[in-house]
C-alpha cells in the first residue's frame, strides 16, 4: 500500500515540477516582453523627444532670424521714414522755388506787357511821323514848282529888261537877285528832299524792326504764359506728390511700429524655442537614462534561460538600441567610435542566424528567413558609416545614412515578427 502511493507520487512531483518550469518560463516571458515593450517604447519616445528638440532648436534658430530680419526692415522702415522726409523737404523747397518761377513769370509778362504797349505807342508815332513826311514832301514839291516857275520868271525878266536898255538895268539887278534867291531855295528844297527821304528810310527800317519786336513780345508773352501753365501744373503735382508722401511716411510710422511689435514677439517665441528645447533635452537625458537602465535589466534577463521567442524578442531591441544610440552621437550626446560596433555575423541576431542556417531548420521560418540576410547586413554596414561619419565630423552625412538604417531596422523587426508568428518551439 505504502509502496503504491510512493509510486503514484513520483509523477505527481514531475508534474508538478514540470508545471513549476512552465510557469517559470511564462513569468520570465512576461517579464523579458515588458522589459522589451518599455525598452522600445522609451526608445520611440526618445527619438520623438529629439524630433521636438530639433523642431524647437529650428524653430529658435528660425526666430531669431526673423527676429534679426525684422529688425533690419524696422532699421530700413526708418531709413525710408527719413529719406520720405527728406523728401517732403524738397518737394517743399521745389513747390516754393516753383511758386517764386510763377511770381518772376508773372512780373516778366507785365513787363513785357508794357514793352508791348510802349513799341505800339512808338509804332504808332513813327506811322504820324511817316505821314508827316509825306505832307512835307508833297509841300517841297509845291515849293519846288514855284521855284521852278520863279527862276523862269527872273529869266523872262532879265530879257525883259536887257530889251529896255538903260531903263530897265535896275529890274535886270532884281531879276538876277530873284533868279539866285530860286536857285538857293532850288538847292535847299534838294536837301530838303534827301533829308525827308533818309527819314522816311530810317523810320521804315525802324517799323520793321518795331514790328519784329512787337511779334516777339507776343511770342514772349505766349511762351512766359506757358511756362507759367506748366509751373502751375508742376506745383500741382508737387502737391499731389506732397500730400502721397505724407499719407506713405503715416503708414511707414505704422508699419514700423508694427515690424517692431513683430520683431519683440518672434524674439519672444525664440527665447520659448531656446527654454522648450532645453527642457526636452533634460527629458530626453532622464528617457536615455531609463533606457540604459531597463537596457542592462533587458541584457541581464537574456543571459538567463529563456526559449526562443524570447530571444528573437531581445535581437529586435538590440537593433532597436543601436538605433537609439547612433541617434544620440548625431545629436551630440554620445560618442563611440566604428570598431565598437559589431560584425552583423557577431551580433546575437547573426549567431542565431547562421547557426539556424548550419542546423538546416531555416523552411521552419518560411521565407522571412531567407529575407532576413541582406537588411540585416546592410543595417550593420550602414551603422559603421554613420559611425565613420561622425568620427570625420560629417554630420550631414551621417543624418542621411541614419534615415536609411531607421528603415533598415523596421524591416528587420518585421521580418523577425513573421519569424516569430511561424516559430515552432
Amino acid at each position: 500500500m505504502n509502496q503504491g502511493a510512493g509510486m503514484s507520487v513520483a509523477p505527481k512531483l514531475e508534474t508538478i515540477e514540470k508545471s513549476g518550469e512552465r510557469n517559470h518560463q511564462e513569468s520570465m516571458r512576461s517579464i523579458s516582453q515588458n522589459v522589451i515593450q518599455t525598452v522600445r517604447t522609451l526608445s520611440e519616445e526618445a527619438r520623438f523627444l529629439d524630433q521636438i528638440g530639433k523642431d524647437s532648436n529650428e524653430l529658435a534658430d528660425h526666430s531669431s532670424s526673423i527676429a534679426s530680419a525684422a529688425e533690419e526692415l524696422g532699421t530700413t522702415i526708418v531709413s525710408i521714414g527719413k529719406n520720405l522726409e527728406n523728401t517732403m523737404g524738397a518737394s517743399t523747397q521745389a513747390k516754393t522755388l516753383a511758386n517764386n518761377g510763377t511770381a518772376v513769370i508773372d512780373t516778366t509778362v507785365s513787363r513785357i506787357a508794357e514793352v508791348d504797349e510802349i513799341l505800339t505807342s512808338t509804332n504808332t508815332a513813327l506811322q504820324e511821323l511817316l505821314n508827316t513826311a509825306d505832307q512835307a514832301d508833297k509841300i517841297i514839291r509845291v515849293v519846288s514848282d514855284i521855284s521852278s516857275k520863279t527862276d523862269l520868271l527872273a529869266l523872262n525878266a532879265s530879257i525883259e529888261a536887257a530889251r529896255a536898255g538903260a531903263a530897265g538895268k535896275g529890274f535886270a539887278v532884281v531879276a538876277h537877285e530873284v533868279g539866285r534867291l530860286a536857285e538857293k531855295t532850288q538847292a535847299s528844297i534838294s536837301e530838303i528832299e534827301t533829308i525827308i527821304k533818309s527819314i522816311k528810310s530810317s523810320v521804315h527800317e525802324v517799323s520793321k524792326r518795331l514790328d519784329k519786336g512787337l511779334d516777339c513780345a507776343k511770342h514772349s508773352v505766349r511762351e512766359a504764359t506757358n511756362a507759367k501753365n506748366a509751373i502751375d501744373s508742376i506745383v500741382e503735382r508737387i502737391n499731389f506728390v506732397d500730400n502721397e508722401v505724407s499719407n506713405i511716411n503715416a503708414a511707414i510710422r505704422d508699419q514700423g511700429q508694427a515690424v517692431s511689435d513683430i520683431a519683440v514677439n518672434v524674439y519672444t517665441i525664440s527665447q520659448g524655442g531656446k527654454s522648450v528645447n532645453t527642457e526636452v533635452i533634460k527629458v530626453t537625458d532622464m528617457v536615455d537614462t531609463a533606457t540604459r537602465s531597463l537596457n542592462e535589466t533587458r541584457l541581464t534577463l537574456s543571459g538567463l534561460e529563456s526559449d526562443d521567442k524570447i530571444q528573437l524578442e531581445h535581437m529586435k531591441i538590440d537593433h532597436l538600441y543601436v538605433v537609439h544610440r547612433l541617434r544620440r552621437m548625431i545629436a551630440g550626446r554620445e560618442q563611440a567610435r566604428a570598431d565598437e560596433l559589431s560584425e552583423h555575423t557577431l551580433c546575437p541576431l547573426g549567431k542565431w542566424y547562421y547557426s539556424v542556417r548550419s542546423t538546416g531548420q531555416t523552411d521552419a521560418f518560411s521565407l522571412a528567413y531567407k529575407d532576413l540576410e541582406t537588411p540585416h547586413k546592410q543595417f550593420h554596414a550602414t551603422a559603421v558609416e554613420i559611425a565613420k561619419a561622425l568620427g570625420s565630423g560629417n554630420t550631414q552625412e551621417a543624418a542621411r545614412a541614419f534615415e536609411q538604417l531607421v528603415t533598415l531596422a523596421n524591416t528587420i523587426v518585421q521580418l523577425l515578427d513573421r519569424i516569430t508568428d511561424s516559430y515552432v518551439s
